[in-house]
């Protein structure tokens, strides 16, 4: 983009990278754009995953924080506690099935 709008790429002091678009106002305005769309996008992704660790930690309260963070103390099976979720589960009319493999289903009564 710096290259397209005709300056200098300045790495250290008075190391500069060889330009790698000719100078061009239109590619210059094109790129400028795109690059700011693309950053507003990447900040939006940002803030929807932050709203989505607020909801999911403040109003369901389902543990899902605890079970994604790498320093969360798993329990003496290696399990992360999951009583939330459970009881988040229980609140909306679900029970729990466990099949004889072990694998704990959950179905509305």
């Amino acid at each position: 983009m710096l290259s397209a709008g005709h300056f200098p790429i300045v790495m250290f002091g008075t190391f500069h990278l060889p330009p790698i678009l000719p100078a061009n106002p239109e590619v210059f305005a094109v790129l400028r754009q795109t690059h700011t769309m693309l950053a507003y996008l990447l900040f939006f992704t940002f803030l929807a995953h932050m709203g989505a660790v607020l909801f999911h930690t403040l109003v369901l309260r389902d543990g899902i924080l605890s079970r994604m963070l790498p320093w969360s103390v798993p329990d003496p099976k290696g399990q992360v506690e999951q009583k939330p979720l459970k009881r988040c589960r229980e609140l909306r009319g679900f029970k729990e099935k466990t099949t004889p493999a072990g694998i704990k289903l959950w179905w509305k009564s």
